[in-house]
C-alpha cells in the first residue's frame, strides 16, 4: 500500500470556528484561505501600516514642537 504525496500532506484544520474542513494542499495550492488570497491581506495590511505609522510620527513631531513652543515661549 503506497501513498500518493498529495495524500501525506493532507492534514485537516476543523478547530477554526465558523469555517468549513480546508487543508494543507488547499492553502499551498493558491495561497488562499477561506476563499482570500493571503498576498492581497499582507499587502493590504502592510500599506495600512506604513500609513499609520507616517501619521504617527508627523502627529508626535507636531505635538512636540507645540509643546516646546508653549513651555519655552521664547521672545526674540
Amino acid at each position: 500500500m503506497s501513498l500518493h504525496p498529495e495524500q501525506f500532506l493532507r492534514i485537516k484544520i476543523t478547530n477554526i470556528p465558523g469555517s468549513r474542513v480546508i487543508d494543507f494542499l488547499e492553502i499551498n495550492d493558491d495561497f488562499k484561505l477561506f476563499g482570500r488570497p493571503f498576498y492581497l491581506i499582507i499587502t493590504l495590511g502592510s500599506i495600512l501600516l506604513i500609513i499609520f505609522s507616517v501619521l504617527l510620527i508627523i502627529f508626535s513631531v507636531s505635538f512636540g514642537l507645540a509643546l516646546y513652543n508653549f513651555c519655552f515661549n521664547i521672545h526674540l
